[in-house]
């Protein structure tokens, strides 16, 4: 049994109201692997947004949404939490959560527990790299050390951005502050119909790409 209340103040599972679909796959991972601590959130929908002029409206709405949980966990005075999307998918690595925790860097500003790594990271630990590009987020740390900045940042920048949410943290967090992932990845998306994409994806060819180090 692992439960994420232990290392983190909160550990969140973003999730659509009409995709009862994708909670109810997302909630038989975490039974599958005796998971615990996880909180639904209700995710922001895009729909109800006014169009913006780069980003898809589902695009927008999880720009939105991790706006909302930032300033919630900053309101409760929260120094972790932790981001995972609805179509997560664990590998049986995650059954040694307790030893990668262990090993992340004290100044960590995110951290990956998957990710698609377009660039080669660096390696720093045994189950640590250090990232030099990588996106996706459906299952990432956001420590309180940049709270405030990635608040002030994405409120002032927000509509002018031109890209999705992982591209932004990867262009701008990732060059600017120390972030890090596991090594090896422990988790993965399943492949789904996407809100953000609006179309069915399937990243499963390139999820553990230039981590042969």
């Amino acid at each position: 049994m692992i439960d994420f209340r232990k290392y983190f103040d909160a550990a969140f599972l973003i999730n659509l109201s009409r995709r009862e679909d994708r909670l109810k796959e997302a909630e038989a991972e975490l039974q599958k692997w005796d998971l615990h601590g996880v909180e639904r959130v209700e995710a922001v929908d895009g729909n109800t947004l006014p169009p913006h002029r780069s980003l898809s409206l589902g695009a927008f709405g999880l720009y939105h949404t991790h706006l909302k949980i930032i300033r919630y966990a900053k309101e409760q005075g929260m120094k972790s939490v932790l981001l995972m999307e609805d179509d997560i998918e664990f590998l049986p690595s995650i059954l040694e959560f307790d030893a990668f925790m262990k090993e992340v860097p004290a100044d960590a500003s995110l951290l990956y527990l998957g990710g698609h790594h377009v660039q080669r990271p660096t390696r720093v630990s045994e189950r640590i790299v250090r990232n030099t590009e990588v996106f996706t987020t459906h299952s990432f740390v956001i420590f309180g050390s940049i709270f405030d900045a990635l608040l002030i940042d994405l409120e002032n920048k927000l509509s002018g951005i031109n890209c999705q949410v992982d591209l932004y943290l990867s262009s701008v967090i990732q060059k600017n502050y120390p972030t890090y992932s596991f090594y090896p990845n422990i988790t993965q998306q399943r492949a789904s119909f996407s809100d953000i994409e609006n179309r069915h994806t399937d990243y499963s060819d390139n999820i553990h790409e230039n981590l042969d180090i």
